[in-house]
């Protein structure tokens, strides 16, 4: 596992940037608690060993867990997972989230060294119910994706996901759009992506970018009852500052669904803006569109950018504050591009079962009917 991680070898010339690059690939694999390369002189003239010294971390968890935020109340989670399964850097992951608003349950493994090939594999399988004041949804199924380094810190993939999806218990009251959605349908597409990562550490950032598109395409050649084509880009990026130790991060994110075929973009595969992940200070989706009801219906397009002060509380413990403000919004068409604002602080903590985000957020400019903050809890990297 170190060696596949190393960019010098036996009797390579020496590069201080491939060293770093070895100690940062080291660190993100997550399976050490510290890191550390040295260099010492040999008695050959003009050659050095790399004294390559780790403390393994706990790779094995079982965890448990309860919170509440504004949107999901009460919540319950849970979670088995080993990041290095008998050494090999093979991971399995177990995980389940209930709460009044969401059921999640999902299994993945993660072969991260496949054969001799270079690429990676990743398999997953779940099963995802989310229930709305006027409808609710279930779907169930898995993905495969194959991933494969093109230069340094740049990766491309591909991943087809197979999904039953099924929109039910839908209120009287609920919009004639909504009830549109009933019944049963599948999705079956094929995503490309390429990434571009330079994050100095996945579980403490503070310095690096990342970079991401995506182009999903489902129905068509690939059957399914959904036919639509959904290009993403994504971008972020640390500054670290000398001031305190903290560092400022920005974030952007554009996107768009398109059906064809002659068929329409089905309300679970709409963009949802707001909420912990777009624009804080609003419910899920409640940056975008609307029906009569006050029902967030999602759009056909979104726009949102994030920008934060991260600083130290306390350091040992990986304790940390945030301030944020955050714009954005989902649209279909520029009559209808109305930018949200909303603003707040929040506490990170690097826990034993990952990064733990509390965030209180306060929309700038409410609207009739919208809540003047929203408090929202979350395990899991920002990037």
């Amino acid at each position: 596992v170190i060696r596949r991680e190393l960019r010098l070898a036996e009797g390579d010339r020496f590069s201080l940037t491939a060293l770093n690059k070895s100690r940062r690939n080291l660190r993100n694999t997550l399976y050490f608690k510290d890191v550390d390369l040295k260099t010492r002189r040999t008695d050959e003239n003009g050659k050095v060993d790399i004294d390559v010294i780790v403390e393994e971390r706990e790779t094995g968890t079982l965890s448990f867990g309860a919170g509440y935020s504004s949107e999901e109340r009460l919540l319950f989670t849970g979670s088995v997972s080993q990041e290095n399964l008998f050494g090999t850097g093979r991971k399995v992951y177990l995980n389940a989230y209930l709460s009044s608003k969401t059921h999640e349950f999902d299994f993945s493994f993660i072969e991260p060294y496949l054969s001799d090939m270079d690429l990676s594999l990743g398999l997953s399988l779940f099963n995802y119910t989310k229930y709305f004041d006027t409808y609710d949804y279930r779907k169930n199924g898995g993905g495969l994706s194959l991933l494969r380094p093109l230069k340094e810190d740049m990766k491309g993939g591909m991943r087809y996901r197979f999904e039953r999806i099924k929109v039910l218990h839908i209120a009287e009251r609920a919009s004639r759009y909504i009830k549109e959605q009933e019944g049963v349908r599948t999705t079956s597409s094929i995503t490309l992506s390429f990434v571009n990562d330079t994050i100095d550490d996945k579980m403490n950032p503070s310095s690096g970018s990342y970079a991401q598109a995506r182009l999903e395409l489902a129905g068509g050649p690939f059957g399914g009852d959904n036919y639509f084509v959904k290009p993403i880009l994504t971008y972020g990026r640390y500054f670290p500052l000398k001031f305190m130790g903290s560092s400022l991060f920005a974030k952007g994110e554009v996107g768009s669904v398109s059906p064809f075929g002659g068929k329409k973009v089905p309300i679970y595969e709409r963009f949802f803006v707001g909420g912990m992940d777009t624009v804080r200070g609003f419910k899920y989706g409640m940056a975008g569109k609307k029906d009569e009801e006050g029902e967030a219906i999602g759009n056909e397009a979104e726009l949102f950018f994030n920008f934060e002060w991260i600083f130290p509380i306390y350091k040992p413990q990986g304790l940390k504050g945030v301030v944020f403000y955050d714009t954005g919004c989902g649209f279909d068409s520029t009559k209808e591009f109305d930018l949200r604002h909303g603003a707040g602080l929040g506490i990170r903590w690097f826990s034993p079962i990952g990064p733990l985000r509390l965030e209180l957020g306060f929309n700038l400019s409410p609207k009739r009917g919208e809540k003047r903050s929203v408090f929202d809890f979350t395990i899991g990297t920002k990037y």
